[in-house]
């Protein structure tokens, strides 16, 4: 992928169907790419989800996924399924896990992972693999790493 000033690529849009937010998580899944939460300002966090098949228009999937809104999350693409692990909601670090097959319906794998909970986290697929990697806690910066086939152990 190239990015080059001055010069807008035919996929992409200054603004997006989406409320603006930061704090949120984008992934590849299905041929589709999603952006699932966030905070939208004074700690305005969304459990919404959106995809889009070309980064010009965007869908909502859903306005209200089954887990708390929220910002500072991981998510990603693992077993056929999307995954949203951990994060923050408006008053504390959350250690849940949630996955879903298209979007709509979340199934909540874990309501308390084995790790702390926290949120600027970095989660990815490796060997097989979901592994959740450092971030922070109630106690401060982490440099743990978790790994789990299932997203419940």
């Amino acid at each position: 992928m190239r990015f080059m000033r001055g010069l807008a690529s035919p996929a992409s849009t200054a603004s997006a169907a989406f409320q603006a937010r930061y704090g949120l998580q984008a992934v590849s899944f299905g041929n589709q790419l999603w952006v699932i939460g966030g905070n939208t300002g004074a700690l305005t966090l969304p459990n919404d989800v959106w995809s889009s098949s070309n980064g010009q228009t965007w869908s909502q999937v859903t306005a209200a996924a089954a887990f708390p809104g929220r910002a500072l999350h991981q998510s990603l693409a693992f077993a056929g399924r999307l995954w949203v692990i951990a994060g923050a909601d408006s008053s504390s670090l959350l250690s849940d896990v949630w996955s879903s097959t298209g979007g709509i319906t979340w199934t909540q794998a874990t309501s308390s992972a084995a790790f702390t909970a926290r949120s600027n986290h970095q989660a990815l697929v490796f060997n097989n693999l979901m592994w959740v990697i450092g971030g922070g806690d109630n106690s401060g910066a982490r440099n743990d790493v978790w790994s789990s086939a299932d997203g419940v152990t």
